[in-house]
């Protein structure tokens, strides 16, 4: 329950990232300070959402120690992708369409470096449904989707890495060892899929009890320190070397870490306020985008036309942006419940064509 509030609180992170202290940094002055870099790291949460993702796939597999676990998060793994995909991209397809996209006309008044130029002709149809079936995964960086969704390619293949890792290595009696070798290859190499291997491995030691044992062999909460000195290294990191993609790797798995250890930070992540950024995080992710080109940009010309571009009416047009992408992932939660649809029927279709596995014995 703690992760999915950690999820949520880092979807918002990006959304405030993206959509306030990326576009209104040159236009706000200080903005930019060691307090809004540490709180609104989307560096940071986006390797937390790859630690997050390799924990959440594994659960069942920790728990139920079967190949079944394995072939189940596989099977729904791309319709869980590409269903609010398909949707949200087909939000942006209509803004672009419509002539909502603002970012050519904003690009005086704010920052839209971050952000892809207006395109020079309509989307059609076909584009669409290709990026959002199957280029999304193989060549994020094409087509006029793509700002934000450069992370699809990385879950993917991370996810899958990590099935064939543990369908492969599930009898061995050193499972924690061989996920802790496979991460450091990966994480040698520079490879963001190590986060996947890292987030199974932090579960597999959840689920044995290694956190708990450990936190209570401090008299104090042990996880709100590295909690908070990870957080503030992000901020830091980010405003010196925010290319330094190893070291935003480490911190993002101490922050995980940090949340398995601390009581205080598992009461609050598990709170009504955590857990519905959780429910909506990934849609707000998704749509944030189509918010930031249309709205926020158009806010911001607006503002520049009528005289009112002053550091102030940027912050309210951030702030109104922020919450705009908050309600409308809320708005569109019926795309949440009917990929869960699909994704169950799919796997009740399949699992009886799959052979069951036996338990298999795991070393502590």
């Amino acid at each position: 329950m703690e992760l999915d509030g950690l999820r949520g609180w880092a979807a918002l992170s990006v959304t405030v990232y993206h959509g306030f202290y990326m576009a209104f940094a040159d236009a706000i002055p200080g903005l930019k300070n060691i307090v809004t870099a540490s709180l609104f790291n989307g560096a940071l949460a986006v390797m937390i959402f790859f630690v997050l993702s390799g924990d959440a796939l594994t659960i069942s597999v920790w728990r139920s120690r079967s190949y079944l676990a394995i072939q189940r998060s596989a099977v729904k793994r791309y319709p869980r992708l590409t269903l609010p995909i398909l949707a949200t991209t087909a939000l942006t397809m209509m803004v672009v369409n419509a002539g909502w996209n603002n970012v050519t006309a904003a690009s005086e008044v704010m920052n839209t470096r971050f952000l892809r130029p207006a395109p020079s002709e309509a989307i059609s149809l076909g584009d669409w449904l290709s990026y959002a079936l199957a280029t999304v995964y193989v060549r994020p960086s094409s087509g006029e989707f793509a700002t934000f969704l450069w992370t699809m390619k990385s879950e993917m293949m991370g996810s899958f890495l990590l099935f064939a890792f543990l369908s492969a290595t599930l009898k061995l009696r050193f499972t924690k060892t061989a996920l802790a070798l496979a991460f450091l290859g990966l994480f040698v190499v520079n490879a963001l899929v190590c986060c996947f291997f890292a987030g199974a491995l932090i579960g597999h030691v959840r689920h044995e009890g290694g956190w708990a044992r450990l936190g209570r062999t401090f008299s104090f909460d042990l996880g709100l320190p590295l909690l908070a000195a990870a957080i503030f290294a992000g901020g830091t990191l980010a405003l010196t070397d925010p290319s330094n993609r190893q070291s935003m790797i480490l911190l993002a798995i101490a922050v995980v870490v940090g949340v398995n250890l601390s009581g205080a930070a598992k009461s609050f992540l598990s709170n009504r306020l955590s857990q519905f950024l959780g429910r909506i995080s990934f849609l707000m992710y998704l749509t944030h985008y189509s918010v930031i080109v249309s709205l926020t940009c158009g806010l911001a010309v607006l503002a520049a036309k009528t005289g009112f571009d002053t550091p102030l009416a940027f912050a309210i047009i951030g702030t109104v942006s922020v919450g705009v992408s908050v309600l409308l992932a809320w708005a569109i939660m019926p795309i949440e419940t009917l990929t869960i649809s699909v994704c169950d029927r799919l796997w009740a279709a399949v699992k009886p064509r799959l052979s069951a596995s036996t338990a298999v014995p795991f070393s502590p």
